[in-house]
């Protein structure tokens, strides 16, 4: 497992705003990026 702390005071993290239609897109693209992942690992729903 890869853990990152360095947390939103490093200086290489930026926070962006958007509007609603914008963090729907991104919500949506996360949840399909990671579902394959899990799929690939094989990891179950408990």
């Amino acid at each position: 497992m890869i853990v990152d702390n360095r947390g939103l005071s490093d200086p290489g993290v930026e926070a962006e705003s958007m509007t609603s239609q914008q963090f729907g897109s991104f919500v949506k693209e996360q949840k399909e990026k990671y579902a394959k992942v899990a799929n690939t690992a094989g990891v179950k729903p408990e």
